[in-house]
């Protein structure tokens, strides 16, 4: 998953890593570390984030 485009759109949108855990149901500090690449997002956590940000799974998912 692209990270920095993950959180560039987290924050463009004016979400907080806690709406964003919350609504992937994780703790704020899983997903910190998630984001921050320390730990990899599960399949239905990237489902979720998507839905969440309304995009298109390119947009973020590292695919090359």
């Amino acid at each position: 998953m692209k990270l920095d485009k993950l959180k560039e759109l987290r924050i463009e949108k004016g979400y907080s890593q806690q709406q964003f855990a919350t609504y992937i149901n994780i703790s704020q500090r899983a997903y910190s570390y998630k984001e921050a690449g320390k730990r990899e997002f599960s399949i239905s956590e990237v489902e979720n984030i998507l839905k969440f940000l309304n995009v298109e799974p390119l947009e973020l998912l590292d695919l090359e």
